[in-house]
């Protein structure tokens, strides 16, 4: 009865997911609702064994539907903060954030996309300040080298099997 106490610990120590701690808490604490529950009806053990089982089923299932919502609470932020596309209004923002011409270049390079600009989108971005040599970057984009994809033919085999066996009789009955 004195360490009793020890087996509180045992599920915090060693289960990284919520599901291995779902059900150690549930499979200890139906355990001993099992063994109370149990000796009321007589029978100690069969009760804790009972108790254990559903304990831990029922903890692993709750563990399980935390880890997946961390899951997706996860798949969100990653979402949430990927660096996509850049666009003309990321362009006009970092300009007014004073931030520096090479910089703007450098994001422009950085992010891959490919400016088509109109005339109307050149005065746009003359009247929010940007500067001629940015303007002269999202131009450039269009004239980037594309990175092409070499496939390689895959390389096929033929295996000519030799014909199966043929067997042939005649059957020749004289009278």
């Amino acid at each position: 009865m004195r360490y009793t106490w020890m087996l509180l610990l045992v599920p915090a120590m060693g289960c990284a997911t919520h599901e291995g701690t779902g059900a150690a808490v549930g499979g200890l604490l139906g355990a001993g609702t099992g063994a109370i529950i149990g000796k009321a009806a007589g029978n100690t053990g069969a009760g804790a064994l009972l108790g254990a089982g559903v304990g831990a089923l029922t903890g692993a299932a709750v563990g399980n539907s935390e880890d997946r919502k961390e899951h997706r609470e996860a798949v969100m932020a990653a979402s949430a903060t990927s660096v996509g596309p850049m666009c003309l209004n990321d362009v006009i923002k970092l300009t007014q954030s004073n931030v520096g011409e090479t910089t703007i270049i450098k994001q422009i390079q950085t992010s891959r996309t490919v400016f088509q600009l109109t005339t109307d989108d050149v005065v746009m971005l003359k009247s929010y300040g940007v500067t001629d040599p940015v303007i002269n970057a999202l131009q450039d984009s269009a004239r980037r080298p594309i990175r092409q994809v070499v496939y390689e033919r895959p390389v096929v085999i033929h295996e000519y099997c030799p014909p199966p066996p043929i067997g042939m009789g005649f059957h020749y009955r004289i009278r």
